[in-house]
């Protein structure tokens, strides 16, 4: 009797878990495609309160890179929260480096995505570099759940990289970089088979 009352109540737990899930991930979706929808401190104290009781890996990277992006926005609207992007920086490499998601795992580009913007606006150009030109060449990184289809679509769209793919926003990402860093250098190898509209932004970006 002990055992099965031990089953249900785990059972019933986990339910809870994927609903509360659920809700932080609609509220995720709709900050994310709000103008300054990250930056309510409400949503970011859920993103914390939800980081810390997730024990799906894939879940909680899904938190953590939103939270990275939400801190991020934070520190560019205030001159006085450039100490968030550390932290956001560390989450971000938490991620990459995380021995709990598939080595293709989407969340990992994502994750590289992110970093990359966080050191550019550190005035770190280099490690802006690293970060997704690394991504760019590791396996495909795939989304194979509608759920995670759903908040790559509402990431890619405030990271001003809508209607790409997670390679694909990896590349225009390292392209960015690359020119941001040097801007002689021959950014071709990632500027190749991207959408002309995207193509047009980052020849704005490089004067060429």
């Amino acid at each position: 009797m002990r055992r099965i009352v031990i089953i249900a109540a785990v059972v019933c737990e986990c339910a809870y878990a994927q609903s509360n899930y659920c809700a932080v991930l609609t509220n995720m979706v709709t900050a994310l495609r709000q103008p300054r929808g990250t930056l309510d401190a409400s949503f970011t104290n859920q993103l914390a309160l939800c980081a810390g009781s997730i024990t799906n890996a894939s879940h909680l990277a899904n938190v953590n890179i939103v939270q990275a992006i939400s801190l991020t926005d934070v520190a560019e609207d205030d001159l006085t929260g450039d100490a968030l992007l550390p932290l956001a920086a560390s989450i971000c490499s938490n991620i990459l480096a995380s021995l709990e998601l598939p080595s293709n795992a989407w969340q990992r580009g994502a994750a590289g995505i992110t970093l990359s913007g966080i050191n550019s606006f550190d005035g770190k150009r280099l490690l802006a570099c690293y970060a997704v030109t690394n991504g760019v060449v590791a396996t495909a990184h795939n989304i194979s759940s509608a759920d995670d289809i759903y908040l790559w679509n509402a990431i890619a769209k405030h990271l001003d990289v809508e209607g790409l793919t997670v390679q694909e926003a990896l590349r225009c990402y390292a392209a960015v970089a690359i020119i941001g860093n040097d801007s002689t250098c021959d950014i071709t190898s990632y500027t190749n088979g991207l959408p002309e509209s995207v193509l047009v932004k980052i020849r704005e970006l490089s004067g060429r």
